[in-house]
C-alpha cells in the first residue's frame, strides 16, 4: 500500500472516528437513550407511560427518565437506567418501571387531595418541589413516627399582612391546613389515616411570587408544580415545618419559621439561663448552651421561646437531659427564663405542646 493511500484510510478512519463520536455524544446519544426508554416502559408497563425526558446521572453514567402516567394527568413517573441508556429485561431498571407507575399513580391521588385541602383552607400554593407517600414506618419510638405517613415539600405565598406581621398570621394558618390535609387523605386507599402529614414549608413574597404554568398531555401537574417550586427557590424568604394527623397539631409551623440560622438571641438566652439556674439552686454539671430547637411565641415572628440545655450532676449517658425554657427576642431583647424542664431521650419536640 502506498503511502499516500495509507494517508487517506488513516484519515478517512478518523473522520468516521469523530462523526461516531459527534453523534454518540451529541443530540444523537441524547434522542437513542430516549428511545430506550420509550421501549423499556412500553415493554414493562404496555401503554402506560409517556417518555418526557431523559436526564444524565453523572459519573454513574446512567439516566433519569421522566415520564407522563396516561390516564392520569397530575401524575408523573421516574426511573433511572443503566449506563449508556440500557434498560434490558430483568435489570434492575426494569424492575423498577412497574413499581415507578403505581407509586406515581398513588402520589397523585395525595397530590390532589393535598391541593383540595390546602385551597380550601386559604393556602395559596405556588409550587410542590416533592411529595412522598411513606409506606413503612420510618421511626424507632412509640407514637407519630411510627405511622405511615405523607411528606410534602411546599412552596406558599404569604399574605399581605406579611409586611406588617411578619409572617405570624401564615403560622396559624399553615398548622390548620396540615390538619385539613391530614384529614382529607383518610378516604384514600392504603394509608393509615392516623398517618402524620408533614409539610416542609418554603414561603414567598407576594411580590416574588413564581406562579406555575398550565398543565397539558405532556406537562403533568405534578411536574408543573415541582418545576414553579424550583424556579422559586432563590426567591424564599422563610422556611419553617408543621406536622399534623387528622387529631391535631404535632409539631407547629412556630417551631421553625423564620431565616435559617438565625441565632441573634443566643447570648441572651443562655445568660438568662444560668441565671435562673443560680436563683434557684438547680445544679448544672456544665454550662448551660443554646439548643438548636426554638419555638415562636403565639402570634408573633418577634420573641421566641428558646431551650437552653444543661446536664444534671451524676448523669452517666452522654449529652444533656434537661432544659431551661427561655422567652426572648429573636434580636436577643427581653430574656425571660420561665422553667426547668426534663427534656425527652432521645429529644422530641413540642417540649410544651400546652404553648399553642
Amino acid at each position: 500500500m502506498s503511502r499516500t493511500v495509507l494517508v487517506v484510510v488513516v484519515v478517512a478512519a478518523l473522520l468516521v472516528g469523530a462523526v461516531g463520536l459527534a453523534w454518540w455524544y451529541g443530540p444523537a446519544r441524547h434522542d437513542r437513550v430516549r428511545e430506550l426508554a420509550r421501549q423499556a416502559a412500553e415493554r414493562e408497563a404496555p401503554g402506560a407511560l409517556r417518555v418526557l425526558s431523559v436526564r444524565g446521572l453523572g459519573a454513574a453514567g446512567g439516566y433519569e427518565v421522566t415520564a407522563a402516567v396516561v390516564g392520569d394527568p397530575d401524575a408523573v413517573a421516574s426511573f433511572a437506567t443503566g449506563p449508556g441508556g440500557a434498560c434490558p429485561p430483568g435489570s434492575r431498571c426494569a424492575l423498577s418501571v412497574g413499581p415507578a407507575v403505581a407509586r406515581a399513580r398513588a402520589e397523585a391521588a395525595e397530590l390532589r387531595s393535598l391541593t383540595t385541602a390546602l385551597d380550601g383552607c386559604g393556602v395559596d400554593v405556588a409550587g410542590i418541589r416533592e411529595l412522598r407517600r411513606i409506606d413503612r414506618p420510618g421511626g424507632t419510638g412509640p407514637g407519630i413516627d411510627d405511622a405511615a405517613g405523607l411528606v410534602a415539600e411546599l412552596t406558599v405565598v404569604a399574605g399581605p399582612s406579611t409586611a406588617t406581621d411578619g409572617g405570624a398570621a401564615l403560622l396559624a394558618l399553615l398548622d390548620r391546613c396540615a390538619v385539613e390535609a391530614a384529614r382529607a387523605r383518610t378516604g384514600l386507599a392504603g394509608i393509615d389515616p392516623d398517618g402524620p402529614v408533614t409539610l416542609s414549608v418554603r414561603v414567598l413574597d407576594p411580590a416574588d411570587a413564581v406562579r406555575p404554568g398550565p398543565p397539558g398531555p405532556d406537562r403533568p401537574r405534578a411536574l408543573v408544580l415541582r418545576e414553579a417550586a424550583e424556579a422559586a427557590s432563590a426567591r424564599v424568604r422563610h422556611r419553617t415545618t408543621v406536622r399534623a394527623t387528622r387529631h391535631g397539631v404535632h409539631e407547629g409551623a412556630t417551631l421553625g419559621f423564620g431565616p435559617a440560622g438565625e441565632t441573634g438571641y443566643r447570648a441572651a438566652a443562655e445568660r438568662a439561663a444560668a441565671a435562673h439556674l443560680r436563683a434557684t439552686g438547680v445544679p448544672a454539671a456544665d454550662t448551660p448552651a443554646l439548643h438548636a430547637f426554638r419555638q415562636y411565641l403565639p402570634g408573633s415572628t418577634d420573641r421566641v421561646r428558646a431551650y437552653v440545655s444543661f446536664r444534671s450532676p451524676g448523669r452517666t449517658s452522654p449529652g444533656d437531659d434537661r432544659v431551661v425554657a427561655v422567652d426572648v427576642g429573636t434580636d436577643g431583647s427581653d430574656p425571660v427564663a420561665l422553667r426547668v424542664l426534663d427534656a425527652p431521650q432521645p429529644w422530641r419536640l413540642p417540649f410544651e405542646p400546652g404553648l399553642r
